[in-house]
This record gives C-alpha cells, sequence and structure tokens, in this order.
C-alpha cells in the first residue's frame, strides 16, 4: 500500500498517476474533514472506467497509516506568487514534525518520500524526527527538476523532450545544480548543441521554472506528480534507476549534516546506493551555495 498525507493538488494528483498506472493501493489522507474522503470517492468512480481494482480509501485517520510499503508526504503550505521555498520553513516545520510522529507512531518501517517545501530542509526535519536510517527517508528534488531541465532545453534547442537526458542535483530551489557536463541528446553532449551563453539561459530559466508557473496560475502540481511517480515506481517494482534524491550527506561531496540534492539509485530498500560526482570548480560553487542555504535552515530546526 502507498500512503499519502495531504489531499491538496501535489497530493491528490500523484494519487491519480499512482492509480492510473495500477501500481498499488492507495490511502490518502488529511486532516480537512471530507477532503480525502471526496477524493476517494472520485478516484474510486474514475477506477471503474479504467478495470482498476486497486483499494482506495481517504480519511483523516492517521492510524490507517499501517502496513503502508511508502507514505508520501506533500503536507503542507504551497508557496504563493513571491514566496520562495525557504520563505515556507516555519510554516511548514511544526507540521511535518506532526506528520512525522504519526508516522513513528504508526508505520515506522515505511519508506518515506519527502515533497512538502523548503524540500531538502523539510526532507532534514523528517529524518531527524523518524531517526531511521537515511536510505528510508528522502525528499523528491531532481527528479522534478529534471523534468523542468528538460523542457527548457527542448524548447531552447527545438528537439525532442523523449531524446533529452538530463541531471540536476544541488538544493531543492535557487541553489539547484544543472549539470550540462552530465546532460545528453541521445548521448550527444549538450554542447554540441548549444552554446555557453544558451546553457545559462537553459539554467537561469529552469532554476525559475516553478516561480514563473506560479505566478500564472497559482500553484504547480502535474510536473510534481510525474516526478513522485517516477520515484515510486522505482521502488516499488525495484527498478534501481538512477535519479536525484534529498539524501542526507554523510561526508559524500565533502558535506555532512544536511540533506541535498544527489544522484541515488532507487529500489525496493529505498536508496540503495549514493552516486558521487566529481564536479568542477563551477560546479562546486554553485552546489555549496545550496549547501549554505540549507546549513542556515538547519540551525533554524533546532533538531
Amino acid at each position: 500500500m502507498i500512503s499519502i498525507i495531504g489531499a491538496g493538488n501535489v497530493g491528490s494528483t500523484a494519487a491519480l498517476q499512482i492509480l492510473s498506472h495500477n501500481l498499488d493501493d492507495v490511502t490518502l489522507i488529511d486532516i480537512a474533514e471530507g477532503k480525502a474522503e471526496g477524493e476517494a470517492m472520485d478516484f474510486s468512480q474514475m477506477a471503474c472506467e479504467m478495470g482498476i481494482d486497486r483499494k482506495i480509501l481517504g480519511t483523516n485517520d492517521f492510524s490507517k497509516l499501517e502496513g503502508s510499503d511508502i507514505i508520501i508526504v506533500p503536507a503542507g503550505m504551497g508557496r504563493k506568487p513571491g514566496e520562495t521555498r525557504m520563505d515556507l520553513l516555519h510554516k511548514n516545520m511544526s507540521i511535518v514534525k506532526s506528520v512525522g510522529e504519526n508516522i513513528k507512531k504508526y508505520s515506522p518501517e515505511s519508506i518515506v518520500l519527502m515533497i512538502t517545501n523548503p524540500l531538502d530542509a523539510m526532507t532534514y526535519v523528517m529524518y531527524k524526527i523518524l531517526g531511521v536510517n537515511r536510505e528510508k527517508v528522502f525528499g523528491m528534488s531532481g527528479a522534478l527538476d529534471n523534468l523542468r531541465f528538460k523542457n527548457v532545453l527542448s524548447s531552447k534547442l527545438n528537439v525532442s523532450r523523449k531524446s533529452i537526458t538530463t541531471l540536476v542535483i544541488g538544493e531543492h530551489g535557487e541553489g539547484m545544480l544543472p549539470l550540462a557536463r552530465y546532460s545528453t541528446i541521445n548521448g550527444i553532449p549538450l554542447n554540441k548543441f548549444a552554446s555557453e551563453e544558451i546553457l545559462n539561459e537553459c539554467y537561469a530559466d529552469t532554476i525559475g521554472a516553478a516561480a514563473k508557473i506560479i505566478g500564472l496560475k497559482g500553484a504547480t502540481f502535474y510536473a510534481p506528480s510525474m516526478g513522485i511517480y517516477s520515484m515510486v515506481e522505482a521502488i516499488k517494482l525495484d527498478k534501481r534507476i538512477l535519479m536525484p534524491a534529498s539524501t542526507f550527506l554523510k561526508g559524500e561531496y565533502g558535506q555532512e549534516g544536511i540533506c541535498i540534492g544527489v544522484p541515488v539509485i532507487l529500489g525496493s530498500n529505498g536508496i540503495e546506493k549514493i552516486i558521487e560526482l566529481d564536479l568542477n570548480q563551477k560546479e562546486s560553487e554553485q552546489f555549496n551555495k545550496g549547501v549554505q542555504n540549507l546549513k542556515n535552515a538547519v540551525k533554524e530546526t533546532n533538531l
């Protein structure tokens, strides 16, 4: 069973992806009376047309987390136009702490995938609250940022999205690091298609993508739901896919004591392996910009 805590736009669209792909039973939990139950009823009716017989439960009862293989946590306040992810730190920290205590009480063995912003800081909070191995608690960062980088490259370079492979690591925020050296068009390096000036434009557009969408329509949730699904599928089906995830570091990349996006292998045990890349000076400077932002955030959590 896959449980989702938070039945807002992101949680509901993630449930839609999981059910539409017939991946697993879904339990949707929200503290708002009737919200999760109503979503579950709607999904159940949709599933009838699709011939999908998964169990779909909506509730405000956290005890229903019991037996979850994976718990997805998008619960919390979303960004408003003009806000950065880090502006949400104090708004969402108490929510994540409460959610963490319920997970610890009812389903402490679950793999926990964090979505709540500021993503890296909230992943750190959840990791500290649960006190489990870091392989079991991580956040969706680059899985979503990769989609945004791909879309920008497709538009700028006029090539199919399908032919693009990207890698974005670092902070899920203004300190993110789109890695051109590790991104290709069907195996051909990006610098064969674009000048450094164009690539710098692509970086800036990727970093600002979420803020632009929020400014235009108030929230972003379709792309996040696909990022969530790709990670959950990799875990549930033991695909052992390499993708970025916000992970608690213990010396990797010369850092420790923070959660930040790095490449990992995802499988049935959660994080199966952390991949360390050799970053050049420019890449290290951008990565460390995110590190410093997160060190400042960690201090404010008092955990």
